[in-house]
Protein backbone atom coordinates (compact mmCIF):
# COMPACT_ATOMS: atom_id res chain seq x y z
CA UNK A 1 0.00 0.00 0.00
CA UNK A 2 1.44 3.40 -1.06
CA UNK A 3 2.24 5.81 1.67
CA UNK A 4 1.56 9.55 1.15
CA UNK A 5 3.37 12.43 2.83
CA UNK A 6 1.30 15.46 3.73
CA UNK A 7 3.14 18.75 4.13
CA UNK A 8 1.39 21.69 5.73
CA UNK A 9 2.62 25.18 4.80
CA UNK A 10 1.54 28.21 6.77
CA UNK A 11 1.78 31.55 5.00
CA UNK A 12 1.68 34.71 7.05
CA UNK A 13 1.76 38.31 5.92
CA UNK A 14 4.93 40.26 6.52
CA UNK A 15 4.19 42.85 9.16
CA UNK A 16 4.21 46.37 7.79
CA UNK A 17 6.10 49.08 9.57
CA UNK A 18 3.88 51.71 11.18
CA UNK A 19 3.93 55.13 9.50
CA UNK A 20 6.56 57.48 10.93
CA UNK A 21 5.39 59.77 13.69
CA UNK A 22 5.28 63.47 12.95
CA UNK A 23 7.51 65.27 15.39
CA UNK A 24 7.36 68.88 14.23
CA UNK A 25 5.63 71.15 11.72
CA UNK A 26 7.05 74.58 10.98
CA UNK A 27 5.43 77.42 9.06
CA UNK A 28 7.60 80.27 7.79
CA UNK A 29 8.10 83.13 7.71
CA UNK A 30 6.52 83.68 11.10
CA UNK A 31 5.74 87.27 10.08
CA UNK A 32 5.62 89.04 6.76
CA UNK A 33 4.41 92.41 5.58
CA UNK A 34 2.79 92.55 2.16
CA UNK A 35 0.98 95.10 0.04
CA UNK A 36 -2.54 94.54 -1.21
CA UNK A 37 -2.99 92.34 -4.29
CA UNK A 38 0.58 91.02 -4.11
CA UNK A 39 1.39 87.32 -3.89
CA UNK A 40 2.78 85.85 -0.73
CA UNK A 41 3.90 82.35 0.19
CA UNK A 42 3.93 80.35 3.42
CA UNK A 43 6.52 77.57 3.55
CA UNK A 44 5.78 74.44 5.56
CA UNK A 45 8.19 71.72 6.67
CA UNK A 46 7.29 68.43 8.36
CA UNK A 47 9.84 66.29 10.21
CA UNK A 48 9.73 63.16 12.34
CA UNK A 49 10.69 62.94 16.01
CA UNK A 50 14.37 62.72 14.97
CA UNK A 51 14.23 65.79 12.74
CA UNK A 52 14.17 63.86 9.45
CA UNK A 53 11.93 65.24 6.66
CA UNK A 54 8.71 63.35 5.98
CA UNK A 55 7.42 63.07 2.41
CA UNK A 56 3.83 62.45 1.34
CA UNK A 57 2.30 63.99 4.46
CA UNK A 58 -1.07 65.63 3.89
CA UNK A 59 -0.90 69.10 5.45
CA UNK A 60 -3.88 71.39 5.98
CA UNK A 61 -3.54 75.15 6.30
CA UNK A 62 -6.05 76.98 8.47
CA UNK A 63 -6.94 80.63 8.81
CA UNK A 64 -7.45 81.63 12.45
CA UNK A 65 -10.62 83.69 12.79
CA UNK A 66 -10.89 86.55 15.29
CA UNK A 67 -12.87 84.29 17.66
CA UNK A 68 -10.12 81.66 17.59
CA UNK A 69 -11.97 79.18 15.38
CA UNK A 70 -10.26 77.68 12.34
CA UNK A 71 -11.23 77.79 8.68
CA UNK A 72 -9.60 75.34 6.27
CA UNK A 73 -8.05 77.17 3.32
CA UNK A 74 -5.67 74.85 1.46
CA UNK A 75 -4.33 71.28 1.54
CA UNK A 76 -0.94 70.15 0.22
CA UNK A 77 1.27 67.05 0.33
CA UNK A 78 4.92 67.34 1.35
CA UNK A 79 7.64 66.56 -1.20
CA UNK A 80 10.78 64.44 -0.75
CA UNK A 81 12.28 67.22 1.37
CA UNK A 82 9.31 67.25 3.70
CA UNK A 83 8.21 70.66 2.44
CA UNK A 84 5.18 72.21 0.76
CA UNK A 85 4.08 75.74 -0.08
CA UNK A 86 0.83 77.64 0.28
CA UNK A 87 0.22 80.70 -1.91
CA UNK A 88 -2.21 83.58 -1.51
CA UNK A 89 -3.27 86.99 -2.75
CA UNK A 90 -4.96 89.33 -0.26
CA UNK A 91 -7.28 92.10 -1.46
CA UNK A 92 -8.31 93.62 1.89
CA UNK A 93 -6.08 95.31 4.48
CA UNK A 94 -5.64 93.65 7.84
CA UNK A 95 -3.70 91.11 9.88
CA UNK A 96 -4.21 87.42 9.14
CA UNK A 97 -2.96 84.48 11.17
CA UNK A 98 -2.44 80.91 9.93
CA UNK A 99 -1.48 77.51 11.31
CA UNK A 100 -0.75 74.19 9.57
CA UNK A 101 -1.91 70.82 10.87
CA UNK A 102 -1.23 67.16 10.07
CA UNK A 103 -2.20 64.12 12.18
CA UNK A 104 -3.27 66.38 15.06
CA UNK A 105 0.16 68.05 15.16
CA UNK A 106 0.06 71.85 14.86
CA UNK A 107 2.64 74.28 13.55
CA UNK A 108 3.62 77.65 14.91
CA UNK A 109 1.41 80.61 14.01
CA UNK A 110 2.35 82.61 10.90
CA UNK A 111 1.18 86.22 10.73
CA UNK A 112 0.62 88.15 7.49
CA UNK A 113 -0.08 91.88 7.57
CA UNK A 114 -1.54 93.39 4.41
CA UNK A 115 -1.39 97.16 3.89
CA UNK A 116 -1.56 99.72 1.11
CA UNK A 117 1.71 100.84 -0.46
CA UNK A 118 0.93 104.33 0.87
CA UNK A 119 1.07 102.97 4.43
CA UNK A 120 4.76 102.05 4.11
CA UNK A 121 7.47 104.70 4.50
CA UNK A 122 11.18 103.97 4.06
CA UNK A 123 14.20 106.15 4.71
CA UNK A 124 17.77 105.17 3.92
CA UNK A 125 20.94 106.65 5.39
CA UNK A 126 23.47 107.77 4.44
CA UNK A 127 21.92 109.30 1.32
CA UNK A 128 25.29 110.01 -0.34
CA UNK A 129 28.37 107.78 -0.06
CA UNK A 130 31.88 108.18 -1.45
CA UNK A 131 34.04 105.11 -1.04
CA UNK A 132 36.67 102.93 -2.72
CA UNK A 133 36.45 99.62 -4.56
CA UNK A 134 36.31 96.68 -2.18
CA UNK A 135 35.25 98.75 0.83
CA UNK A 136 32.00 97.84 2.54
CA UNK A 137 29.23 100.35 3.10
CA UNK A 138 26.48 99.85 5.65
CA UNK A 139 23.08 101.41 5.01
CA UNK A 140 20.45 101.86 7.68
CA UNK A 141 16.91 101.53 6.37
CA UNK A 142 14.16 102.80 8.65
CA UNK A 143 10.73 101.31 7.95
CA UNK A 144 7.44 102.69 9.24
CA UNK A 145 4.00 101.18 8.71
CA UNK A 146 1.09 103.55 9.28
CA UNK A 147 3.44 105.87 11.14
CA UNK A 148 4.81 103.27 13.56
CA UNK A 149 8.10 101.32 13.35
CA UNK A 150 7.76 98.11 11.35
CA UNK A 151 7.59 94.93 13.35
CA UNK A 152 10.73 92.92 13.99
CA UNK A 153 11.46 90.53 11.14
CA UNK A 154 10.06 92.69 8.32
CA UNK A 155 12.08 91.98 5.18
CA UNK A 156 13.89 94.86 3.46
CA UNK A 157 15.62 94.56 0.08
CA UNK A 158 18.33 96.76 -1.42
CA UNK A 159 18.52 97.04 -5.20
CA UNK A 160 20.93 98.56 -7.69
CA UNK A 161 18.19 100.74 -9.07
CA UNK A 162 18.87 101.31 -12.77
CA UNK A 163 19.18 97.59 -13.51
CA UNK A 164 16.88 96.67 -10.59
CA UNK A 165 19.38 94.04 -9.44
CA UNK A 166 18.94 92.73 -5.92
CA UNK A 167 22.08 93.41 -3.89
CA UNK A 168 21.10 92.11 -0.48
CA UNK A 169 18.22 91.67 1.95
CA UNK A 170 17.93 92.09 5.70
CA UNK A 171 15.28 92.11 8.41
CA UNK A 172 14.21 94.88 10.74
CA UNK A 173 14.99 94.88 14.44
CA UNK A 174 12.59 95.90 17.21
CA UNK A 175 13.12 99.57 16.32
CA UNK A 176 12.04 99.06 12.70
CA UNK A 177 15.58 99.43 11.35
CA UNK A 178 17.37 97.10 8.95
CA UNK A 179 21.12 97.22 8.36
CA UNK A 180 22.45 96.24 4.95
CA UNK A 181 26.17 96.03 4.18
CA UNK A 182 27.39 95.88 0.57
CA UNK A 183 30.61 96.34 -1.41
CA UNK A 184 30.35 97.65 -4.97
CA UNK A 185 32.84 97.84 -7.88
CA UNK A 186 34.08 101.12 -9.30
CA UNK A 187 31.27 103.25 -10.62
CA UNK A 188 28.39 105.56 -9.78
CA UNK A 189 25.21 103.98 -8.48
CA UNK A 190 21.74 104.64 -7.26
CA UNK A 191 20.64 102.11 -4.68
CA UNK A 192 17.06 101.90 -3.47
CA UNK A 193 15.45 100.12 -0.55
CA UNK A 194 12.13 98.28 -0.89
CA UNK A 195 9.78 96.73 1.62
CA UNK A 196 6.88 94.53 0.51
CA UNK A 197 7.32 95.96 -2.97
CA UNK A 198 6.92 99.55 -1.74
CA UNK A 199 9.53 102.28 -1.73
CA UNK A 200 9.90 106.05 -1.36
CA UNK A 201 12.01 108.91 -2.65
CA UNK A 202 13.76 108.96 0.73
CA UNK A 203 14.83 105.34 0.20
CA UNK A 204 17.28 106.20 -2.61
CA UNK A 205 21.00 106.73 -2.01
CA UNK A 206 23.82 107.81 -4.34
CA UNK A 207 27.01 105.76 -4.17
CA UNK A 208 30.30 106.85 -5.76
CA UNK A 209 32.96 104.13 -5.80
CA UNK A 210 36.51 105.04 -6.79
CA UNK A 211 39.44 102.85 -7.74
Amino acid sequence: MARSNIVTITVSEKPTAPPPTIGHISLSPSYQLITLYSDFTLNCKVTDVNGNPLSGVRVSLYYIRSDGSLRLTQVRNTDSNGTCKFGYVISSPGVLKFIAKADNVESNTATVEAVSTHDIYLKISPRTVQTYSGEEVTFTVSVKVKGSPAKRGTKVELYKEREHILLKEAYTDSSGNAYITVALPVGEYYVQAYCAGASDIDAIANVYVRD
